[in-house]
């Protein structure tokens, strides 16, 4: 099994407290490309 980072998955849990500001990270990440 040799694989390259890239076709390696990324996941990317976030979390946090209402009002932490996920909303706005989680519009970041999907500007970057995540999904």
């Amino acid at each position: 099994m040799n694989q390259t980072l890239a076709q390696v998955p990324t996941v990317i849990i976030l979390s946090g407290l209402s009002g932490a500001g996920k909303s706005s990270a989680l519009n970041v990440l999907e500007d970057l490309g995540y999904f």
